[in-house]
């Protein structure tokens, strides 16, 4: 087997961190119980450090493990479209959720309602989800911003090349 591929794992019905509970079809550890193995195996092998156990690996503040997972093609991990964050798809929902609200509110909000879109009227959808600015053209930044970002992931396109007016791309 090459060495990037990695073994078909098969539970066995007892929890893998060793305590001989039973376990449900398919899982292997009881609940909780991964995060013990997890912090065994730490203090056990990398004296509970995870500096010593990026280290072990060959990374550190010379060799990001978070850029190595986000490049690498067989990893799941993805980097914010909005932000230098990076992690597990459903990570990534829920971060862009809690910390890029205005953006996944207007993207919804393009996707429901359709039609052309300019900053007044991104700004007036998210006004009424409750999004406010301390000023009009701090307001008008930031949904430009969003409207070319939302364009550059093929939500919407740009229809007039003077001005930031954009269309929901038709599927």
């Amino acid at each position: 087997m090459p060495s990037n591929e990695k073994p078909r794992l098969i539970p066995t019905g007892k929890c893998w961190c060793g305590c001989g509970k039973d376990v449900g079809l398919g899982k292997f550890f009881a609940a909780g119980h991964d995060k013990i193995a997890e912090a065994a195996l730490m203090a056990l092998k990398y004296d509970g450090s995870v500096a010593q156990l990026l280290h072990a690996h060959g990374f550190g503040s010379h060799h990001s493990v978070r850029h190595a997972a986000v490049s690498d093609p067989d990893c799941s991990w993805e980097k914010c479209a909005d932000c230098n964050y990076s992690g597990a798809p459903a990570s990534i929902a829920n971060h862009r959720k809690k910390d890029h609200p205005d953006r996944h509110v207007l993207a919804q909000a393009i996707q429901a309602l359709g039609g052309t879109w300019d900053p007044q009227r991104a700004i007036k959808a998210l006004g009424d989800h409750g999004h406010t600015w301390e000023d009009q053209r701090a307001a008008e930044k930031r949904v430009r911003q969003i409207l070319r970002d939302l364009c550059a992931d093929g939500l919407i396109v740009k229809t007039d090349p003077q001005r930031a007016v954009y269309d929901l791309v038709q599927k």
